[in-house]
């Protein structure tokens, strides 16, 4: 991530900066998108190398503990894809107008694939199917809401919570059979924040440590020990849940 981190960023801006100096409006203006996507996903990765720390920004929900994703992840990630495709939309125009002497290439070429892999996502954005990632802990179930799908596993299903620095430094929630997992949204499109591959993904939700707000060492206690006793899971969707969460409980 590191070196992704340091050879994109420069490479990026690089390019930006030549379509800038075209002197082609439509040129410009795709040197810019690819500027501010440089920035922007740099500033994703460089989420990637920081291990949260602090409290968790849990909260009480119908009554739900819920600890919705943090808001710069999803800044990051959603400006990223927003500017890659504005990019990508505008470089394709480009070449379709003439613009300039921009030619087969294979950046267009790759801009072109961008923009048909985006088709999905673009259409569940349109549609509305964009909620803020979450996980929703209820006395009954564990269940990880993204952008694009929802899963949950009962808590008596649940045998297994392990932390993975590899893919994307998740956590795991394992069930015990995939047909224990409910799909209560299917996927759409791209971005899904369901981690892949890990082991045995069928049957486990994972979320990426990168997307919480807090430390995931005390998540992980957390969720291990409401596994483990089912008797205090009564405390979910009440304050004692929170207290919990917090560093140090």
């Amino acid at each position: 991530m590191g070196a992704a981190a340091v050879l994109l960023g420069p490479a990026l801006l690089a390019a930006s900066v030549l379509l800038l100096t075209r002197g082609d409006l439509l040129l410009a203006l795709a040197g810019a998108a690819m500027a501010a996507t440089a920035v922007l996903a740099v500033g994703y990765l460089l989420r990637f190398l920081a291990t949260p720390r602090g409290a968790h920004a849990s909260t009480l929900v119908d009554a739900a503990t819920v600890l919705p994703e943090s808001r710069l992840a999803r800044f990051l990630a959603w400006g990223t894809t927003g500017a890659a495709v504005l990019f990508s939309a505008l470089l394709v125009l480009s070449a379709v107008a003439g613009s300039g002497s921009t030619g087969p290439s294979v950046g267009l070429v790759g801009a072109a694939v961008v923009l048909v892999l985006a088709v999905p996502t673009v259409v569940a954005v349109l549609a509305g199917r964009r909620p803020r990632g979450a996980l929703v802990l209820t006395p009954d179930t564990v269940r990880l809401r993204t952008w694009s799908s929802e899963r949950e596993i009962a808590w008596d299903d649940v045998v297994e919570v392990v932390a993975l620095r590899q893919p994307r430094r998740t956590l795991v929630v394992y069930a015990r059979t995939a047909d224990q997992v409910r799909v209560l949204r299917a996927p759409t499109g791209f971005g899904e924040q369901q981690a892949r591959p890990i082991p045995e993904a069928e049957r486990a939700l994972a979320i990426s440590f990168p997307h919480l707000s807090g430390d995931p060492t005390v998540l992980i206690a957390a969720l291990d020990h409401w596994r483990r006793v089912r008797r205090d899971r009564a405390e979910l969707g009440t304050e004692a849940s929170l207290r919990r969460l917090e560093p140090g409980a």
